[in-house]
């Protein structure tokens, strides 16, 4: 092999030392060096190009230099159930402070060894050759030798003949898999035990992504020839409902009254993180929540009760993935939000930031639903107050299962799938709306902007979703089990008492959820 002049060799081993701090290089495996923008030149985190050009025999030679045992390279991840000080010696990224072992991974990953494409799909956030690596990826500005070593997918020259991680977002806050003291130092806002982390089933803006389906915003923009890039906001998600926020998205710990700027209007904690993010609101998607088509929308051309002016997804462009639930008639169709409902028990509550003009029944007056708001909304499984699809509903004897709906609202708070209400909760394996049609510990997987997914099952990074997790790992986030070893209920699922829910959340209605 080649190797490197000595003095070279010198300053890549202070490079490597310095990478100590965090993990050290991420994998010994010969894998490309840098990547380019495709035409040649050296694309960075902005789309730009670097300064520097990309010269093969430096970084060739430094590659080199790492397999020759130039560089200390960093110790394997530690398994599931080991002894561990951070989150960045396991294996599954996360070390419980409290037990001081590795713990089963915060959200949905694929475990080392496992067959992955990029980074993101694995724990450790290193993917390479096409096997998820048993080290933790290269942190910004540390030494590397190959693209895939590093937590931003980028090994650029350094001038001195080697390489160093390129940071995703430049001077900001750092993205998924690096290391970090506090929660501000992380794109996600989430720091577990010494590693940014992913804190939602999707990532924040300006944290690590392959692929739209990756984001909250359906938005991940990459540099030329890159194979991540970070979550952006675009003009349709930024415009959505005076700009609320899209499911998924950090939110403040409840929410309060308008629940936190979302546009369910519901703040909850996710699972495992215990941290407060915009819940999916049941059925059809609301105004201003992310979409990939007309039909994830309330009150769209094929609804039960279509408007001259339906609901649209409204997307920036014709070719965009992604858009967020456009605005339709001049009264609120089944599904969308209300303004002042009806609880199961018969008490009415308020909602800020939503009007109360439902669209009226067939055999209604006029003025049916405006006069008497309730009697044409109610709250579905999360809380969220639903303009219903047939008024004046009477849950005291609740609609029995096949009765045609739009939201868990029509079925007093039972799951409401592919348009009929269940009597029961949704078992592994089965079509869901939202995690609170499962039941109880079992979240639903379903990809961003989607209106459907599995009970149990993992979103894959084409955008689809597995029913059985295929090789991935965690529990997605289940929150918890209760103290004769069963699982506890997460937000919105039924319960029949508050020792039921995850997360100190009450049992409300018969549902886990804040009042």
């Amino acid at each position: 092999m080649r190797r490197l002049p000595w003095a070279a060799l010198s300053l890549v081993a202070m490079g490597a030392m310095a990478n100590l701090v965090f993990t050290g290089c991420g994998s010994d495996a010969e894998v490309g060096g840098t990547s380019d923008g495709g035409d040649g030149t050296n694309a960075d985190a902005n789309g730009g190009t670097s300064d520097a050009e990309v010269d093969a025999g430096p970084a060739d030679a430094f590659i080199d230099a790492i397999l020759d045992g130039a560089r200390v390279d960093a110790a394997d991840c530690k398994l599931e159930a080991q002894s561990c000080t951070t989150s960045g010696e396991c294996c599954t990224a996360n070390c419980d402070p409290a037990t001081k072992t590795c713990v089963k991974p915060v959200t949905t990953c694929a475990a080392a060894g496992a067959a992955c494409t990029v980074g993101t799909d694995c724990c450790t956030f290193s993917c390479i050759g096409g096997t998820c690596s048993t080290k933790l990826c290269v942190a910004d500005n540390q030494a590397c030798g190959a693209d895939a070593e590093c937590c931003g997918g980028k090994c650029a020259p350094d001038g001195l003949g080697g390489g160093k991680c390129a940071p995703l977002n430049g001077g900001g806050p750092a993205t998924s898999g690096n290391p970090c003291t506090t929660g501000a130092d992380c794109a996600s806002k989430y720091c577990n035990n010494g590693i940014c982390t992913n804190v939602s089933f999707c990532a924040q803006l300006t944290d690590v992504c392959a692929a739209n389906d990756d984001c909250c915003s359906g938005n991940c923009v990459k540099a030329a020839g890159a194979s991540l890039g970070t979550c952006r906001d675009t003009a349709a998600t930024g415009a959505g409902a005076g700009g609320c926020a899209p499911a998924g998205t950090l939110c403040p710990d409840n929410g309060g009254a308008c629940g936190g700027n979302c546009c369910s209007r519901s703040c909850a904690p996710y699972g495992v993180t215990k941290t407060a993010v915009c819940q999916p609101a049941s059925g059809c998607h609301v105004e201003g929540d992310l979409c990939r088509a007309d039909s994830d929308c309330c009150g769209w051309s094929g609804s039960p009760q279509p408007l001259d002016k339906p609901f649209v997804c409204v997307k920036d462009s014709s070719t965009q993935e992604f858009g967020v639930c456009g605005k339709g008639g001049s009264c609120r169709e089944p599904g969308s939000l209300c303004g002042k409902a009806l609880e199961n028990d018969g008490v009415t509550v308020a909602v800020c930031n939503a009007n109360n003009n439902c669209c009226e029944s067939a055999g209604f007056g006029s003025s049916y639903c405006n006069d008497s708001p309730e009697n044409c909304c109610r709250r579905d499984a999360l809380g969220i107050p639903r303009c219903l699809l047939k008024t004046n509903l009477d849950c005291t004897t609740p609609p029995p299962a096949g009765t045609a709906c739009v939201t868990s609202a029509d079925c007093c708070g039972k799951p409401c799938v592919n348009g009929q209400c269940l009597a029961q909760c949704v078992d592994k394996g089965g079509v869901c709306t939202n995690t609170s049609d499962c039941c109880p510990g079992t979240p639903c997987a379903i990809p961003p902007g989607a209106s459907k997914g599995i009970c149990g099952g993992s979103v894959l990074p084409d955008g689809g979703v597995s029913p059985d997790g295929g090789s991935q790992t965690g529990d997605g986030g289940t929150g918890g089990n209760l103290p004769d070893g069963g699982t506890c209920a997460l937000y919105g699922q039924q319960c029949a008492s508050a020792a039921e829910c995850c997360n100190n959340v009450p049992c409300t209605g018969g549902s886990c959820r804040y009042p």
